[in-house]
């Protein structure tokens, strides 16, 4: 269901597992098949029209998997990269992920949601300044800034909120 609770028809689901997406019937229901029988499951929806997204982890085990997804605009975040001195850190690379508790925001679906705007990455600014938009809202996402030859540095996690941003400020 969208904001207004009205159903979103074709809504695309992707969870742990299918290669291919689910879909959302007129009245905005769906059923997944192919999911793994035990563990916990992540389910995204995403409106084939409009970006706006939901995510959702169930645990079929403890109890059924049935539920709403509320899709909702997706959030942003911003921030700060400062060097050890607490100087800004200019032209570094800035990613954004999911941290492992959704681990279908996998490559395969970060391409899928390209399409509506998602982007996982950037580069600072001269006074070190960032923003990535397009993160689907209620996921756990981590920054990451490039460490020395070019490793990757965990920063600071953050959770998407719908249609608003998040601002952090890190020191590499």
């Amino acid at each position: 269901v969208d904001a207004q609770h009205k159903p979103v028809a074709g809504a695309r689901l992707f969870a742990n597992g299918p290669e291919d997406p689910g879909h959302a019937d007129a009245t905005g229901h769906f059923t997944l098949t192919g999911l793994a029988a035990r563990g916990t499951l992540t389910i995204v929806a995403a409106d084939p029209d409009r970006p706006l997204f939901a995510a959702k982890d169930i645990d079929p085990d403890k109890s059924p998997a049935t539920g709403e997804l509320e899709l909702r605009p997706t959030g942003a975040v911003t921030g700060q990269l400062l060097d050890k001195n607490g100087q800004p850190a200019a032209k570094v690379e800035v990613w954004v992920t999911p941290t492992d508790s959704f681990p279908c925001l996998s490559d395969q679906l970060d391409k899928r949601l390209a399409a509506a705007g998602y982007r996982a990455g950037t580069r600072t600014d001269a006074q070190g300044r960032f923003r990535v938009e397009g993160l689907v809202p209620g996921v756990s996402y981590m920054v990451m800034t490039e460490g020395e030859k070019g490793t990757a540095d965990r920063r600071c996690e953050f959770v998407a909120l719908p249609g608003q941003t998040v601002a952090l400020q890190a020191t590499k």
